[in-house]
């Protein structure tokens, strides 16, 4: 995995995502006969549409305000869009609630998207997680006019670039150390982890293993709040056996950070040479 964030943040990424989701709303009403009086969308001013992690669930909800300007109520109007990998499959999806709009009114409703990431299968969500993808959005709406005598339904895609919730993550090699604390031994290792804000204050598992050429000689688990950029520093007890190895030989190590978040893991490896203290 790149120690590099591939894109910027998702919060904005996610933020163009809802006003794009938007605009393709606004074009799709567009198509509605013009006979019908048109439509007219907004959203209120003082809102801003954005994505916002709770738990498991990514949700989306602004208010739409939508005035009918023609002759006929607008009957179970509903937005609907999923998101499609490269092959075509739908990675996940979801929908408003239908609402009526009714003729030469405004009528206001919350576009809520829901995505529950604990039921994306474990490739994806891998990608959702720590890889980024590109997917095509795809979003339909369906509705129903006079009376119900008529129905319309439109659908329009288009392809955006998923950036990661965590989005990269480092091994601080030049700041690994060795200490012995009474009668034991420790490998500090320190590391910095890069996210999203959409998942500030959430937990993610974090593991460090240490090992020679022969076997693990030290591991470590703890669970960590996020940040937009964490860092934290492992303190990995040594056996002692090995630790009374290094404390007069030189020792080719491993050290490996693994990440786990929501069931998706993603691991970070550094080669490490010890060379104990002189006299």
């Amino acid at each position: 995995m790149s120690q590099t964030m591939r894109w910027g943040l998702l919060g904005a990424r996610l933020g163009i995502l809802a006003l794009k989701i938007i605009i393709v709303l606004i074009i799709l009403l567009a198509i509605v006969p013009l006979a019908m009086g048109g439509l007219d969308v907004r959203l209120p001013e003082s809102e801003e549409a954005s994505w916002e992690m709770e738990g498991d669930v990514l949700r989306l909800s602004t208010p739409v305000e939508v005035r009918n300007g023609g002759y006929f109520n607008i009957e179970d109007f509903t937005v609907s869009f999923s998101f499609e990998d490269d092959s075509g499959d739908v990675v996940f999806n979801a929908s408003t609630e239908p609402v009526d709009l009714i003729a030469g009114r405004t009528t206001t409703f919350d576009l809520d998207l829901s995505i529950d990431i604990g039921d994306i299968e474990a490739d994806e969500l891998r990608k959702i997680v720590f890889d980024g993808a590109t997917y095509d959005l795809v979003v339909d709406v369906e509705t129903y006019y006079m009376m119900k005598l008529m129905r319309l339904g439109v659908s329009l895609s288009n392809s955006f670039e998923w950036s990661p919730l965590v989005s990269g993550f480092e091994i601080l090699e030049s700041e690994i150390r060795f200490e012995r604390i009474d009668t034991t031994a420790y490998v500090f290792v320190p590391y910095r982890i890069y996210s999203s804000e959409m998942i500030a204050g959430q937990e993610i598992a974090v593991g460090c293993e240490v090992s020679n050429a022969t076997a693990q000689i030290g591991f470590g688990q703890e669970a960590i709040t996020m940040s937009s950029v964490t860092e934290g520093e492992f303190r990995i007890a040594i056996d002692e056996e090995a630790a009374a190895w290094m404390g007069h030989n030189s020792e080719a190590l491993t050290i490996t950070i693994t990440l786990d978040y929501m069931g998706a893991t993603a691991h970070e490896s550094v080669d490490y040479y010890w060379i104990p203290p002189g006299p």
